[in-house]
């Protein structure tokens, strides 16, 4: 079982610091295939974060993309 900060996940979206998302692009690539897990404050706190920078549409995008691809518990 894996459970991965969300400031990982931003770091995918939140492209400030280069050398950052480089290394969230290459452990999402490391551990693709594994189940990941979150807790459901997941959701919240991604969207939060998200809403800060981007327009609703795409939050809500980028919030079902992910939460499509873990596992909320």
């Amino acid at each position: 079982m894996i459970v991965v900060d969300v400031s990982l996940w931003l770091d995918l979206f939140v492209k400030a610091i280069e050398s950052r998302f480089k290394l969230a692009e290459e452990f999402f690539y490391e551990v693709e295939g594994l189940v990941i897990y979150e807790p459901m404050l997941f959701k919240v706190e991604l969207a939060g974060i998200l809403a800060r920078r981007n327009p609703k549409r795409i939050v809500e995008q980028l919030v079902n993309e992910v939460t499509s691809r873990v596992r909320l518990c």
